[in-house]
């Protein structure tokens, strides 16, 4: 897991560099605009790819989680 954890902050650093931050005005928004963010599509890719693996990470922790807890079920009926 922490493997996959390295490999998304990896994707998500590259994906940083082809991310441009910036203001938009707007005199009808109460704080005078609005933050925007682009990216190249380099980074759009970066970020899809990282997503989905975001998601198999998630998977991945709620199968060992649940063998975690067929694991423990077992030893408690043994032991009763």
């Amino acid at each position: 897991m922490q493997e996959l954890d390295t490999l998304i902050a990896l994707l998500e650093r590259e994906a940083e560099k082809g991310t441009e931050h910036g203001w938009q005005h707007d005199e009808n928004d109460n704080n005078g605009g609005y933050e925007t963010v682009s990216h190249d599509d380099r980074a759009k890719v970066l970020l899809n790819s990282s997503g989905i693996l975001r998601q198999l990470h998630d998977a991945i922790a709620v199968v060992l989680d649940a063998v975690d807890a067929v694991q423990i079920t077992m030893n408690m009926l043994e032991d009763a």
